[in-house]
């Protein structure tokens, strides 16, 4: 894609979504859940989920989250699960801020061809899990602490989760990040040795530093344009960026044309990572998720992975 389409694509569809996101003037919700650091975080017994409606090859299910969230909506996880019961391989795909399923599902897709199973895990106050009359995925990034708050809980759900499909039989347990995805995938490769790999796309390494850097994402959030330093200091301690990787291996895929995330801030990362393998896509933030290219080069890793 040339340059001035996929960046005049992030921005003309970055304003479209901002004018339909925001925060309330009246007082936020105060979580009682926020760690101080990702190390403070409990993981918890295996999760079982329950399975639910099959529609083609995708399937619904939920099981109760760990985590007593204020917010009564996002004390139930929900997803999308696809792929064979039996796999011995399997991959959570985590998607973007304001979330939705269908490019997941077509993420999910590229690793079933190879045998893979794979789950949609919905994070905390996005689709299903969103409270009522609130635009998914607004409540999250209400406020710091609603961030951190998110992100802590989706991490502990989604290590439940796996610990299930540890009990299945899968031998084998890798992420998927996009976005806000890439960051909490990314923070699971620096907590929990025994993920197999990682691939952040469209790597946010440090939200707060995204959005100092690029006005189309702080035309999202402007209220963390400025935030207090104690504030930026509690996104420094969960930021992957600034973390040590342990899992097993890790690919970057990287957004060249990205207004939402300056290319300079995910190769940073990727540096702070002793730069692992990359994949290079001539895309923007959002343009990527329309590219063909992009599944089939997650099928072709997934296939390198048998």
């Amino acid at each position: 894609m040339l340059p001035v389409i996929a960046r005049s694509c992030d921005r003309l569809l970055s304003r479209w979504l901002a004018k339909r996101v925001g925060r309330p003037e009246s007082e936020l919700p105060q979580p009682d859940f926020v760690p101080d650091s990702p190390d403070d975080l409990i993981w918890p017994n295996p999760i079982e989920p329950t399975i639910g409606a099959t529609m083609k090859d995708v399937s619904t299910f939920e099981a109760p989250s760990p985590v007593a969230t204020f917010c009564e909506e996002s004390r139930t996880i929900h997803g999308r699960m696809l792929g064979p019961e039996d796999a011995r391989d399997a991959v959570v795909i985590m998607h973007g801020a304001y979330g939705e399923y269908v490019n997941c599902e077509m993420m999910a897709r590229a690793f079933v061809k190879q045998g893979f199973r794979a789950i949609i895990p919905a994070a905390p106050f996005h689709l299903e899990r969103s409270a009522e009359g609130v635009k998914s995925g607004n409540m999250f990034f209400w406020s710091s602490d609603l961030v951190v708050s998110g992100v802590a809980q989706w991490l502990i759900d989604v290590y439940g989760l796996i610990a299930w499909l540890r009990t299945q039989g899968v031998r084998r347990v890798g992420m998927v990040g996009y976005s806000i995805g890439s960051l909490t995938a990314g923070l699971a490769a620096t907590l929990w040795p025994d993920l197999d790999f990682v691939i952040p796309l469209a790597p946010v390494g440090h939200h707060v530093e995204a959005i100092e850097q690029s006005p189309a994402a702080a035309a999202f959030w402007p209220w963390m344009c400025n935030i207090p330093p104690d504030e930026k200091k509690l996104f420094d301690r969960w930021a992957p960026r600034y973390r040590p990787f342990i899992a097993g291996q890790s690919q970057f895929f990287i957004t060249l044309f990205d207004e939402l995330q300056p290319v300079a801030l995910q190769q940073e990362w990727r540096a702070a990572w002793n730069n692992p393998p990359q994949t290079e896509f001539r895309h923007g933030h959002i343009s990527i998720c329309f590219s063909r290219v992009l599944y089939r080069d997650l099928e072709q890793f997934a296939a390198a992975m048998q």
